[in-house]
């Protein structure tokens, strides 16, 4: 749950919450709401949401359902022991908020666990959180979290390569959040519609997207929110071979990242760095990339085991472009067991490229042609 509010709201909302008191009456719903419907980086919304749950004791059930969802938002969430922990939480939310009878509560912690699920690789339990949290949000008239539940539908489907089915529900977001006139949640859905027309080849369109993004955030004055958009631009220049456009990006991203001590997107920042670097023919310091890289996955309490993955295979292919195709090897190995629990075709359509190119180096052209077969049967699979 990323943010966008004005300075003074900002500053007003911050000498609000620092009070001893507890918020109350018009103070306290507009301090919610604008938690729930405004955009604002990661590390305040975090400071915004500890401010009120301090006083959390004294606010009715209503109030403390809408605190869970929050919480559960703004627990910290880059590596697969803080996603357990996020999972654990919203499922004891859930169970109070069943044994009251809160279904708006029940709502929104059935999406956050099901985010969580996914970040674990645990598609299946994510899309069935999803459609459950879906139906009820359905049946009880509320909008806006139908909206929330159909962005994080669609992004999964989209990151998974289940591209059209993605971009109709993050299409079906976007215009709900339009309706209710959330402009911050509206901007947000459309990173991801722009992420999911990159993934399918429409680059010019996506390009669009990311520049009137630009525009909107240059202007709004929210530099985390501008690092994001330049890094999925950069993504965009990748896949469209631009690597001198791309690589500035990304640069970019590895400052702003390192300086905000966020480590899984710092890592997964030097990964795209080392894949810039490879295509560009330098190895060498793709390698520094993939060590700093390691350095971050694994730093404090374990690592983000997708970006893990994607950590294998780029060292597989730095590795392969300097002559060690049998730790390459190891290293695919390591990646595709990942990929195929998420039932990620794009992914798993990439180690099967790498593995074959591997392989052929090897002279092992059976194998090779083997993996060569998965990897048109899993493009196939992707392309329809």
């Amino acid at each position: 749950m990323k943010i966008l509010m004005g300075c003074g709201l900002l500053l007003w909302l911050g000498v609000a919450l620092a009070q001893a008191a507890p918020l109350a009456g018009h103070e306290l719903q507009l301090a919610l709401q604008q938690l729930e419907e405004s955009a604002m980086p990661v590390q305040v919304f975090r400071e915004r949401v500890a401010a009120l749950v301090a006083g959390q004791a004294h606010y009715p059930p209503e109030v403390q359902g809408r605190l869970a969802r929050l919480q559960c938002w703004a627990l910290p969430g880059e590596r697969d022991e803080e996603f357990r922990r996020a999972v654990a939480f919203a499922e004891q939310g859930l169970a109070q908020a069943r044994a009251r009878k809160d279904r708006v509560t029940e709502v929104g912690l059935l999406a956050c666990r099901g985010y969580h699920r996914q970040l674990l690789g645990n598609m299946a339990g994510a899309g069935e959180d999803y459609d459950a949290a879906l139906t009820l949000a359905r049946r009880l008239g509320d909008e806006r979290q139908r909206a929330d539940i159909l962005s994080l539908r669609g992004e999964m489907y989209s990151y998974q390569g289940e591209l059209a089915e993605g971009l109709m529900d993050l299409i079906d977001a976007h215009q709900r959040y339009e309706a209710l006139g959330l402009e911050a949640k509206g901007r947000e859905v459309l990173a991801n519609i722009a992420n999911a027309y990159r993934r399918m080849g429409l680059y010019e369109r996506a390009e669009s997207y990311f520049k009137e993004l630009e525009h909107d955030y240059r202007q709004l004055g929210v530099e985390e929110y501008l690092v994001d958009i330049h890094s999925q631009q950069g993504l965009l220049y990748i896949d469209t071979e631009e690597y001198d456009k791309a690589l500035p990006l990304m640069a970019e991203a590895e400052r702003y990242y390192m300086g905000s001590n966020q480590e899984g997107v710092l890592a997964w920042s030097r990964i795209e760095l080392a894949t810039i670097l490879q295509k560009q023919g330098k190895p060498d310091q793709a390698m520094i990339k993939l060590d700093q890289a390691a350095a971050s996955l694994h730093q404090g309490e374990g690592a983000d085991s997708v970006t893990l993955g994607h950590w294998h295979i780029v060292m597989a292919t730095a590795l392969d472009a300097m002559g060690k195709p049998a730790e390459a090897l190891r290293h695919l190995d390591e990646a595709e067991p990942i990929f195929a629990r998420e039932q990620n075709l794009r992914f798993l359509a990439w180690v099967h490229e790498v593995r074959a190119r591997v392989l052929e180096h090897q002279g092992r052209i059976a194998e090779a042609l083997a993996s060569l077969k998965a990897f048109v049967q899993t493009r196939h699979a992707l392309d329809q």
